[in-house]
Order: structure tokens, then sequence, then C-alpha cells
């Protein structure tokens, strides 16, 4: 009798393995390292161990930092990230060091991990000497490193670590990735202002809480894929002191990146999870928080579940708000007419004291004898006098031929508010420079003052509070 494929699946099923029911799902092991553990206020240094390949390297910078030779035991391994085993083992060492060799190497360690994003990676291939500096104090001959995090640090040693050398590659690099960020800095994060002085908690079911408000944000992660570290910033002489800056990092896969890939000749396409990374960082005595995150919509978000969760706030935002700015609207001249309709109790008249704008170009510069891409730009300042009648939009289209700002970046706008008479003050005038995302002057203002600025942005649809 001939087999149908309905008789093929059949005879296939019980081979299929069982599902496991959920209770049943075995725990996953994971293999970490005791750096937040023991080092939670070196977060920089404890990332640098991990990511830098070459050991020597390391060992240089912990004996410069000591004075010692044998500050630690060596690191044995030639190439390549260090094992666990082997961290822990550099954990342990530099947790028995003074306090200040100690925020010597956090000092160091930040500055070299800080170089390590996009525009710090092409800013040290721009300076790269093929003749570079040597990378201990013994002379030996290292190659060039090919991975950021340890050519970050091959720069920084021999600039810093080897009696007298003029070589300053590394402070170019920071030079020179300042200037690539700065047309790019609203693409990687964004900045809120929160309640001050809240110190932050994360214990066990603070932790829950946060993966499960990241899983509602992203329902295609893993809980259990989620991995969330935090460290913790004082001031060295007095550790006891409050936190003066805290940063919690949640590692997923929440995101999948396409691909093609040769096999054999033929392509193929590759769909594969990757690494999103969410990072918070807070400032209590400013009430600052920056969200650095690719996904630009879900910032805000973000930002809530850090405020509701690790700083405990009962989930009212009225209770712990944040505050984030646009000035998009202030692109063209339609903005006057809303200064006058859209005004609100309290406020007499508004005007636009400057604005500052920029537009990013593409050009091709000169570089070592070739030409290269790059996006550069420029700021702009229209100020109108205080004497004339003219507006801002009126003094952009006369003295600079700009009819409006559309296609601009508008980084910063200067108000001039009147705000009427009260019953226990007179009508005055008080001014305030807002710039997006996060930035609003309102020093020296009362509390009354400042609150009624705001609610007038908020008007004006600028301003945000949630």
């Amino acid at each position: 009798m001939p087999t149908t494929a309905a008789s093929v699946e059949q005879q296939q099923l019980p081979a299929a393995a069982p599902l496991m029911p959920e209770t049943e799902k075995k725990a996953r092991a994971r293999t970490r390292d005791e750096g937040p553990d023991r080092l939670a206020h070196m977060e920089h240094f404890v990332k640098l161990v991990r990511r830098a390949r070459r050991p020597a390297l390391l060992q240089t910078l912990l004996e410069h930092a000591t004075g010692s030779p044998a500050s630690v035991a060596p690191l044995v391994e030639a190439v390549g990230p260090l094992a666990v085993a082997s961290r822990n083992a550099v954990f342990a060492a530099v947790a028995d060091f003074s306090i200040a060799i100690q925020a010597r190497l956090e000092r160091a360690a930040e500055r070299i991990v800080l170089l390590c994003d996009e525009s710090g990676a092409l800013a040290m291939g721009e300076v790269l000497d093929d003749a570079g500096p040597a990378a201990t104090d013994s002379g030996a001959s290292i190659p060039v490193p090919d991975d950021k995090f340890t050519l970050a640090l091959w720069l920084y040693l021999g600039q810093e670590c080897i009696a007298g050398s003029k070589d300053r590659c590394f402070d170019h690099a920071e030079t020179r990735q300042e200037m690539l960020r700065q047309a790019q800095a609203g693409k990687y994060s964004s900045h809120y202002l929160g309640p001050k002085d809240v110190q932050p908690l994360l214990d066990d079911d603070t932790q829950a809480a946060l993966r499960a408000g990241l899983v509602a944000m992203f329902p295609q992660i893993d809980p259990e894929d989620i991995v969330i570290e935090a460290f913790v910033r004082r001031d060295a002489a007095q550790p006891g002191e409050p936190v003066t800056l805290y940063t919690l990092s949640a590692l997923f896969n929440g995101k999948r990146v396409h691909y093609q890939q040769l096999d054999d000749g033929e392509v193929i396409e590759r769909d594969e999870p990757a690494v999103t990374q969410v990072r918070f960082a807070w400032q209590p005595g400013q009430g600052a928080l920056g969200i650095f995150c690719d996904d630009k919509a879900s910032r805000p978000a973000l930002a809530a579940l850090f405020r509701d969760v690790v700083l405990g706030g009962s989930g009212d935002i009225r209770t712990m708000p944040m505050r984030e700015f646009e000035l998009i609207g202030f692109s063209d001249a339609g903005m006057l007419a809303r200064l006058k309709t859209h005004r609100i109790d309290g406020i007499e008249d508004i005007a636009i004291q400057h604005l500052v704008v920029s537009r990013s170009h593409t050009r091709e510069v000169p570089f070592r004898g070739h030409s290269m891409t790059r996006i550069v730009q420029s700021d702009l300042r229209i100020r109108r006098h205080r004497d004339e009648e003219r507006s801002v939009y009126d003094v952009a289209r006369e003295d600079y031929g700009l009819a409006d700002f559309v296609g601009y970046d508008i980084l910063e706008v200067k108000l001039s508010l009147r705000l009427a008479r009260q019953a226990q003050r007179r009508a005055r005038t008080v001014t305030v420079e807002v710039r997006a995302p996060n930035g609003l002057s309102d020093r020296c203002k009362t509390e009354a003052d400042r609150d009624l600025v705001f609610a007038q942005l908020v008007r004006l649809g600028c301003a945000w509070e949630y």
C-alpha cells in the first residue's frame, strides 16, 4: 500500500519531543564575574577589564597606578578577553587597593571607556599613527590592537604611562571625538528633569519589577535574558556620602539584525537576535536623568519606568515629574501668532530674543592624501536688538537671507516673558533659555515664576511633563 503524506506525518509525530511543562523549565546556568559586587564604585574599570583583549596592557595600567610591578599576579592570557576567574582575581586585588589608587584607576578607565563609542572609534582611526607609542615600559613591541577598547587603552598607556613620552594621540582622539559627537548628540540619548535628592534602590523586588516593565515594553524579549547591573559614584574621600552618580544598565536581545552571508558561493539570508542596551544615568543632586537607548521612541517610557521603579515613584506622574522640550515649532514665523493667541493667564507678552540654529552638511575633506566624507555642522545665532521693532524672523530674512528655519535644527530659544502684576509683586519681565531636549534656564526665579513659565511653554506645545 503506498504511503501517503498524511501517513508519513502520523509516523513522524511520535518521534517529536514532548512539550516540557512551564513549571519544569530548567534554570539557565550563568557565569558572571564579581565586578559589580566587589567594585560597585568602579563601573568603567570593570567594563575595561571585561572588554580589553590584551591582558598585558591591563597589567601595565595596574602597575602604573600602584607604582609597583607586583601589584597583581601576572595576567597570563596572551590575547583575548580575560576568563571569569582571572577577572575575579583582578577585581579582588583592586578591592584591596587604597581609595586613592582606586580613584586613579577609575579616572583612567573612565577616559578610556568614554573614547570607545562610535565617534571615538572613528577618531582613534583618524589620529592613529602607524609608528604609534610603545605599550609597555620595557619597550616591548605590541601590534596595534584591532578592537576599540584595547586600542583606547593602548593609546592611553603610550601617552600617560611612559616617562618622557611626547605622544598626545589619546588627547587628540578625545578632541576629535567631541567634534564628531556634536552633530549627532540627540541620536543616542534623551535627558529629563526629575526630583532632586532621591536615592535609588535596586533590591531583588526592584529588579523583578524592572524586568517586568522591560518585558511589557519589549514583548519579544525573554525575562531570563535580561542582565541588570548597577554602579554608583561617590566622593572618593568620603565613601559614606550620598550617591552623586548612579548608572544602571540593562542588556537583552531586544532587536533582530538582518544580513546576507556567502555560503559556498550562495547568498544566504540571516536573521539573528542582537543585544539592545538600555542605560540610565541618574544624578540625585541635580535631579537629572539620562536615557541612552537606540530606540528614541521608547525613551520617555523608559524614563517613567526608572522613576516609578528604581526611584520609588507611586505611579502618579504628578508626584515625580519628568520634563522634555521640543523647539521645532520655532522653525517659522507662525510662532509669532501663537505667542499672542496661546498666552496663559498671568503672561502679558512674549518676545523671542534670539534663536540658535544649525544645519548639518556632508563635505569631502582631505585627510592623509585622500578625500574622506565628513558631517560638518556650524551654529548660527539670530539675535534681535532690544531697541528695534523687527522680529527675530525679520532679522533672519533681511540680514541673513533666511525665509524660515525649516530644514534647520533649532538648538536654543531665548524668550522674554512679561509677567502680570500680582497681589504681592509688581509686573516684571523674566527671560528663559530653552534647549532641546532638556535644557531650561529658570534659575534666580521664584517657585511661582518657574511654574508659570513652564506652564506657558506647555501651552505653546514645546514642553511636556509626565
